[in-house]
């Protein structure tokens, strides 16, 4: 009897203190390329150059400047900031590392936002998504 009234006071106890912590991330699978590239504002090729952390509402964000290498679907420039969440314990930002090259798939316009949930992957990962975004330019 005492083995499960231990029992039973250890799980109240981890409830409670469980309580405030966050579920993980949740993404359904990233759409196929063309998709992707259609629902996406900005699409383009670029290399990290810094990073600036950004707390809005108790939430912690991270601007992300990249030198643009490559254009698909955005505004001409030779620089482009791109926002996202924190990376890691369940967060769903993407973790960008300075001075690795990606594709990136964002949505917005001022400050467009990318995640783990969408195609955004580095750019040695990204051979395909290239062959079909560059078959679809030359049209």
């Amino acid at each position: 009897m005492r083995y499960l009234h231990s029992i039973i006071i250890c799980t109240i106890v981890l409830h409670v203190l469980l309580a405030g912590i966050g579920f993980a991330c949740s993404c359904q699978p990233p759409d196929e390329p063309l998709i992707a590239f259609e629902k996406s504002s900005v699409v383009f090729v670029g290399k990290v150059i810094g990073k600036n952390l950004v707390v809005e509402g108790g939430q912690r964000n991270f601007d992300y400047r990249f030198q643009v290498l490559r254009q698909f679907k955005s505004p001409t420039k030779d620089e482009l900031v791109v926002r996202s969440g924190s990376s890691g314990g369940g967060l769903c930002g993407y973790p960008f590392a300075e001075g690795e090259e990606y594709l990136i798939y964002a949505v917005g316009s001022e400050t467009p936002y990318t995640g783990i949930c969408t195609r955004t992957r580095k750019l040695e990962n990204a051979v395909g998504d290239l062959q079909i975004i560059d078959s679809v330019d030359e049209k």
